[in-house]
């Protein structure tokens, strides 16, 4: 597994000296994605592994704790404590009380369907943005650029300026654009992007109660972060993004109450 990275990095530094002048140097990059590939799938499959060997020990633990609890009647408390571990047990012993509660899996959970229960109430808050820009009407640029019109201006703008944003390893994209009247207009991109973009250059920019929403260019557009349907997006995906989250979280309360049936590990919650 490590060797295939080891080694895909040894071919891909063969290709990358070699350059794509030769004709050895674009086939030892495509060796070298081969075998980061086969790599990768390697490590996630080992891992997978792991957990499920992980997993099925535990419930072999917590299926004798259960038999031998349900002899002498102790099942429903043995399983209360196991829950009670599993959700709230607290291993943060240099925090606060209430800290070690936020920082429990069960403490987790609540944020985390707190966040989900926010984006759901920004989705349907979206709802009348959406439908008004689905309703709204071609007018000039005058009209288009007052907050209070509903109604969308397309034409002609020339691009000032392309800006690229970092942070936390994603890159984000804004175009500056100066509109027929002169004034200068930001265009959020987000993680996309016009990469042709230069100054200079004119694209098609489609206003809305005086914010750019589209900018179409270069045998493509782009809807920006000023645009209901792009926002609409971008929520769904926070909201899949937290979901998967929620999932592998309640995975590991899952294996932390059969781990605790089993009476690997048991703290009380109180």
């Amino acid at each position: 597994m490590w060797w295939g990275f080891l080694g895909g990095i040894a071919i891909g530094a063969v290709g990358f000296l070699l350059g794509p002048t030769s004709d050895f140097g674009p086939l030892f990059l495509l060796l070298a994605m081969a075998m980061w590939t086969v790599a990768l799938f390697a490590m996630v499959a080992f891992y997978i592994g792991e957990a499920w060997i992980a997993f099925r020990s535990a419930r072999q633990r917590a299926d004798d704790a259960l038999r031998l609890a349900e002899r002498i009647g102790e099942v429903p408390s043995l399983r209360r404590g196991a829950w009670s571990y599993a959700l709230w047990s607290r291993s943060y012993e240099r925090y606060g009380r209430r800290i070690r509660g936020l920082l429990s899996p069960g403490g987790l959970l609540v944020l985390l369907f707190l966040a989900l229960g926010g984006l759901t109430v920004r989705q349907l808050a979206l709802n009348p943005a959406i439908e008004q820009f689905a309703r709204a009407q071609s007018c000039g640029y005058e009209a288009a650029i007052t907050p209070n019109e509903n109604c969308k201006w397309t034409g002609r703008s020339t691009v000032v300026e392309r800006v690229e944003h970092f942070a936390l390893r994603l890159s984000t994209h804004t175009l500056v654009l100066r509109l027929p009247d002169g004034t200068k207009k930001s265009a959020e991109l987000g993680l996309q992007d016009l990469p042709d973009a230069k100054p200079g250059d004119v694209v098609d920019a489609q206003i809305w109660r005086g914010q750019v929403t589209e900018v179409d260019g270069y045998g493509s557009y782009v809807w920006t972060g000023a645009n209901p349907n792009q926002q609409r997006i971008n929520t769904w995906e926070w909201m899949g993004a937290l979901i998967v989250v929620i999932l592998l979280a309640l995975g590991v309360v899952f294996y932390r109450y059969r781990q605790a049936l089993g009476g690997a590990i048991y703290e009380s919650a109180a």
